[in-house]
């Protein structure tokens, strides 16, 4: 018999975020998930939001446990977060003009005309080792750090190179942005067995942009909801984690 009191009558879904969705595409269009009791999940208006934003969701659940924890936080919290996959490498410049390339970027307190968020991540392309100056102008996104601060500072280049470079621009500095002195310190600190895994995830990355999401995802939601702060340790200790417990769906 159905009583009033019984949720969903009965249906296999055993959770519907109460709170409210927290997850939104660049567009800012929420993603709407629904968790069912054998594992998976569905997004419900999958034709709705960014295609490769809608994989990367399913891809990051289906990965690990550790990656179901985070498409959880980032959809259960009180906080919106937007997010947006790139097909373009992301670049960052120091002062001295050294250059390396960066998989993703958390921006906190962002803002633009679909509304205010608490954070925005970025998740760049991270197939192949691109050498920035045989990369087309349509192909990156170059982002200047200060040597000093160890803060994004500025994005560079034409409209055509950028992905809204303005958003990542705020009172010259991007406040929250990743700190890449922190995550070289935070490499260099690695246990020999720890190092190990980082080289295979890497290695992986470089050749698949749908893992290289997933796993930047999975360090990126940590930062945006502000549960590592400025812990690179604990972000790159989720990837290794996610890394070593596959499962499969």
């Amino acid at each position: 018999a159905w009583s009033p009191y019984s949720y969903s009558l009965g249906n296999p879904i055993f959770y519907i975020d109460m709170d409210g969705n927290t997850i939104f595409d660049k567009n800012g269009t929420e993603v709407k998930i629904e968790y069912h009791k054998d594992g998976s999940i569905t997004i419900l208006n999958k034709a709705a939001i960014e295609p490769d934003l809608a994989t990367t969701i399913q891809d990051t659940w289906n990965e690990s446990k550790t990656g179901e924890k985070a498409i959880k936080k980032l959809d259960k919290r009180r906080a919106k977060v937007m997010v947006e996959t790139s097909r373009k490498f992301g670049i960052y410049q120091t002062d001295n003009g050294e250059h390396g390339k960066i998989d993703g970027i958390t921006i906190e307190r962002y803002s633009d005309e679909t509304g205010s968020y608490k954070a925005k991540i970025y998740l760049f392309d991270t197939e192949g080792d691109p050498d920035i100056a045989k990369l087309g102008t349509d192909e990156f996104v170059l982002i200047k750090e200060n040597d000093r601060s160890g803060k994004v500072e500025d994005v560079l280049g034409t409209p055509e190179q950028r992905m809204d470079a303005s958003d990542l621009m705020k009172d010259g500095a991007v406040k929250g942005a990743e700190k890449h002195k922190r995550t070289q310190k935070a490499k260099d600190a690695l246990k020999p067995d720890e190092r190990k895994i980082a080289a295979k995830i890497e290695n992986k990355e470089g050749k698949s942009i749908a893992f290289g999401r997933v796993t930047t995802l999975i360090h990126e939601a940590g930062h945006a909801l502000g549960i590592f702060k400025n812990s690179e340790k604990r972000a790159n200790k989720r990837e290794r984690q996610s890394f070593s417990e596959p499962k499969s769906k």
